[in-house]
């Protein structure tokens, strides 16, 4: 893996929004990302100094992650969750 982070170019986290935008169509911002690095839940990120940087192999595997299974009702996105994280649902 060492060889693999250092061929990626990072991202500062406007572009790596931007990058979610475009790539993968999430409405992500820098500002929300920011968010994210501070309470949890967002992509994987390394530090130079005070500038957080994102690699794009982490932000696809975010957008792989965060965005549901297809389904056709939002029935089915209760059922999805209980089967991707079983002990949040019996909490629920």
């Amino acid at each position: 893996m060492q060889t693999e982070q250092s061929t990626q170019r990072l991202l500062r986290r406007e572009d790596a929004a931007k990058y979610l935008n475009d790539v993968h169509g999430l409405p992500e911002n820098k500002q929300s990302l920011a968010k994210k690095a501070v309470y949890g839940g967002g992509p994987a990120f390394r530090k130079f100094g005070r500038h957080p940087l994102y690699a794009p192999g982490d932000l696809d595997a975010y957008a792989r992650e965060a965005v549901s299974p297809p389904v056709r009702s939002t029935a089915e996105l209760d059922s999805s969750r209980r089967r991707r994280n079983p002990e949040s649902a019996s909490h629920g």
